[in-house]
């Protein structure tokens, strides 16, 4: 047992083969999801009454495993420490994809995916931890930026194999049955991984789920906490898109076959992934957080004109090759402007908002996105598509990005202010209420004075509660520490 956690200088980096390990082990996650879901297109050539709406229905029974999947990582990372963690899930993912290829009825294949991703879920939240314990505090946006481009280049990776394998005529059995092998690669590979950079596993056998559970209902209470979970929300939304391009493309080009589908659909991670490695270096270099809000709210507005294009002239079955191509880079520039969004700033969030709650707290926020998104999936997209066809689906797209631009807006607000202040310092906080308040600090003027006093009076309550938790806490969740 290991139950402490080192400190880290605030400017520690891991050396590169520890930053190419949480590559990799991360990808290979990514791999396995993307399997299944890669394959939709030609499993309705093979499994009986496999048809369009039915991959909306599997994907959204799969979307509510990806969500429950994300209501246990605290108890379980704490418990049993990060690295554990992955491994069990990695070899059980293996053990799925293995299964799920021998699969015969819609209902199996929605079974085996839910599980898939009930246990794919927890990767993102163990390797957060992870990140925390491995990256000093200034750059950890790095961090989050590596595993974000795994995220996105795998998937990229694998639609682009498995959609070659599939114009090859290889059966998509096959392809799962490479992912599961890819799994038990990686499992034996995680034991590589640390907890922290002097300690492999940081774990506490003494932790009870009723810890977690006060914990957890002292995190939802948290205004902070409902900002960033209502951008993941509506953000999750947005990026799941690209795992039902497979079906449009094959759905509205009659050019395009099940193999080739995945080739064209990979074109949506590849605007993702332009967006994390170009759009999240820019970010990382902001100092300003008005100019990281901008740049996340200038995006969003470009995604909103991109997705009422698409409403007008992504839809209608076409055997242009000039239309497809143009689709195409509607669709890239439309993950181009959710991209970085959906990774970057929400990670950050996580990880400086959780402190030693970073497992719960990305998985609340990731619960919240994924189970709303599963009830979407299946409620309204499900029908829509079946009944309206593609044009309403861009329609609702449109409509719900231009939502998430007033509610970007506010949350990067929200951690511009974080930014400027350090509401973690209850003591700094009372002292600048009071200078301000009585005009006794001249220093301090303009914007500065006034986004000092709109924070103080936001806030004082919560950091009252947060102090009071904190001295309350009985038994700490993460590696022993208070």
């Amino acid at each position: 047992m290991n139950d402490v956690e080192p400190s880290l200088p605030k400017d520690y980096v891991p050396s590169f083969s520890r930053k190419l390990l949480f590559f990799v082990t991360y990808g290979v996650v990514i791999l396995a999801a993307t399997s299944p879901l890669a394959s939709y297109a030609a499993m309705h050539n093979d499994i009986p009454n496999f048809t369009s709406s039915s991959s909306f229905l599997v994907y959204g029974i799969a979307t509510i495993g990806t969500g429950c999947g994300k209501l246990l990582p605290g108890y379980v990372v704490a418990r049993f420490g990060a690295r554990a963690i992955y491994l069990y899930l990695i070899f059980t993912i293996g053990i799925l994809c293995m299964l799920l290829s021998f699969s015969q009825t819609v209902m199996h294949v929605a079974i085996f995916e839910f599980f898939i991703e009930l246990h794919a879920g927890t990767a993102w939240p163990a390797h957060a931890v992870m990140i925390r314990g491995n990256f000093g505090e200034n750059f950890i946006g790095e961090g989050i930026q590596i595993i974000s481009l795994s995220s996105r280049g795998s998937d990229l990776f694998g639609k682009g194999l498995y959609g070659t394998m599939l114009y090859k005529h290889i059966s998509w059995r096959y392809i799962l049955r490479l992912a599961s092998i890819l799994c038990f690669a990686c499992a034996l590979l995680s034991r590589l991984h640390q907890d922290s950079v002097k300690t492999p596993d940081i774990y506490n056998p003494n932790i009870t789920i009723n810890d977690i559970r006060k914990r957890t209902i002292t995190i939802l209470c948290r205004k902070r906490f409902w900002s960033g979970a209502l951008v993941m929300l509506f953000l999750t939304l947005l990026k799941r898109s690209g795992q039902l391009m497979p079906v449009y493309f094959n759905d509205t080009s009659t050019i395009v076959n099940e193999g080739s589908a995945s080739w064209y659909a990979a074109i949506f991670q590849v605007g993702l992934l332009s967006s994390i490695f170009i759009g999240g270096s820019i970010y990382n270099r902001i100092v300003d957080g008005k100019n990281k809000r901008l740049l996340c709210v200038v995006l969003l507005i470009f995604g909103v004109i991109l997705s009422s294009l698409l409403a007008i002239f992504g839809v209608q079955k076409s055997n242009s090759y000039n239309m497809l191509m143009f689709r195409c880079v509607l669709i890239f520039f439309y993950a181009c402007s959710i991209g970085l969004t959906y990774f970057i700033p929400t990670a950050i969030f996580s990880i400086k908002f959780g402190q030693k709650d970073t497992a719960t707290v990305s998985a609340l926020m990731d619960f919240v996105g994924y189970t709303f998104g599963s009830a979407f999936l299946i409620n309204i997209l499900t029908p829509m598509q079946k009944y309206l066809g593609w044009r309403y689906v861009w329609a609702f797209y449109s409509l719900l990005t231009l939502l998430s631009v007033f509610i970007t807006y506010d949350f990067m607000t929200m951690l511009e202010v974080d930014d400027t202040i350090n509401w973690s310092n209850l003591r700094y906080k009372y002292i600048s209420q009071r200078c301000i308040k009585s005009n006794e600090n001249d220093d301090i003027e303009g914007k500065d004075k006034k986004i000092l006093i709109d924070y103080v009076d936001k806030t004082t309550n919560d950091m009252e509660e947060e102090e009071e938790d904190n001295y309350n806490e009985e038994k700490p969740l993460l590696g022993g520490m208070k």
